[in-house]
């Protein structure tokens, strides 16, 4: 198989990896707009700990958990960015 293939085929896997994360960042929308409503903070810690165990587990390789837990721990960052900038701009 030639490079210029292969590197079809990731360019393809990354587009795919774009849309999911940008679907992931409006569900975490969502959820941020009902903590706002509830009155509830940002970040939980214990669940951003919890989902990057449950990652961890699930993790079958080639990607190692370090490197697991910093690109979860990169996506939980930009979640909790998006929720952020959703509140401030809530305020009059």
């Amino acid at each position: 198989m030639k490079i210029a293939h292969l590197r079809e085929k990731i360019d393809k896997i990354d587009q795919h990896i774009l849309t999911l994360l940008n679907s992931r960042l409006l569900v975490a929308k969502e959820i941020g707009q009902i903590k706002q409503k509830l009155d509830q903070p940002i970040r939980n810690t214990a669940r951003e700990k919890e989902l990057i165990k449950t990652l961890c587990q699930y993790n079958k390789g080639p990607v190692s958990n370090e490197n697991l837990k910093r690109i979860f721990s990169e996506i939980i960052l930009a979640s909790i960015q998006l929720q952020e900038k959703q509140a401030e701009s809530s305020f009059p």
